[in-house]
This record gives structure tokens, C-alpha cells and sequence, in this order.
């Protein structure tokens, strides 16, 4: 039988999800945003940033995974990407950013004009979801 963590028994606090454009990033500095141009985004990305609990106690393991769907209303509609990493939490950082992007090379190509969901997964359990926008 499995049972599931409670919110007492996880590692991690979740602080947030968001979205951003990956090759917008400058100086290390992100612009978190929620609705994008087609034609002026390649690859967008998905930010979870969460407190370690067992920081200053000891170093754990978890697996995060992201994923994108194309929404149709509050549906849904087709899974676009899925990757799953492993990710070592050390005990000396108090927060951590996880970053993850998807598209193309070619500006305009993947995203089209539409209503998208980033989800996020900690060890195979939704976390936090981030809703966006694609303009023509």
C-alpha cells in the first residue's frame, strides 16, 4: 500500500511557479510573466523556487519533473513536454531555484497563439502550476 507525504512530512516549502522567457534573462535577472508574443519567444521556461526544511540538518534527494499543456478552457487539451530530472538538495542552501525550458531554436516556431498550464512535480506530486499566454 502507498501513502502519500503529508505537508508536515515533505522536505521543501514551495514558494513559487513561474513563467518567463528564457532567452529574456539578463544579468542573471529574470521577468516573470504571464502572457508572451508568438514571434518574440523560442524557448519558455517554468521557475520553482521552494524552502529546504532540512536546511542545516542533511543533504536528500528529489525528482522534479515539468510539464506544458495546451489548455482549452479549464481542460487539458494535449500534453506538449515532460522532463523529469534528479536533483540534489544540499543542506547549506536555504531555498533553491528550479528552471526548466522547452521550445525551438527558431523564434515563433513551438509556442503558438493559445492559453497554456506549466505544471510542476516534486517526487511525482503536483506542487504548483503556472497558467500563461501566447498572443499572434
Amino acid at each position: 500500500m502507498i501513502f502519500k507525504k503529508n505537508k508536515a512530512d515533505r522536505n521543501y516549502k514551495v514558494i513559487s511557479v513561474k513563467t518567463f522567457a528564457w532567452d529574456r534573462v539578463m544579468n542573471r535577472k529574470r521577468k516573470y510573466r504571464r502572457v508572451f508574443d508568438r514571434h518574440e519567444i523560442n524557448y519558455l521556461s517554468v521557475a520553482l523556487e521552494f524552502y529546504n526544511k532540512l536546511f542545516d540538518e542533511e543533504d536528500w534527494k528529489t525528482e522534479v519533473t515539468s510539464k506544458a499543456f495546451l489548455m482549452n478552457g479549464d481542460k487539458r487539451e494535449k500534453e506538449l513536454c515532460s522532463e523529469t530530472r534528479e536533483f540534489d538538495v544540499p543542506m547549506d542552501r536555504n531555498s533553491l531555484l528550479f528552471d526548466y525550458g522547452w521550445g525551438n531554436d527558431e523564434y515563433g516556431k513551438f509556442w503558438h497563439e493559445g492559453d497554456y498550464l506549466r505544471e510542476v512535480l516534486i517526487d511525482g506530486e503536483p506542487v504548483g502550476e503556472a497558467k500563461f499566454r501566447i498572443e499572434e
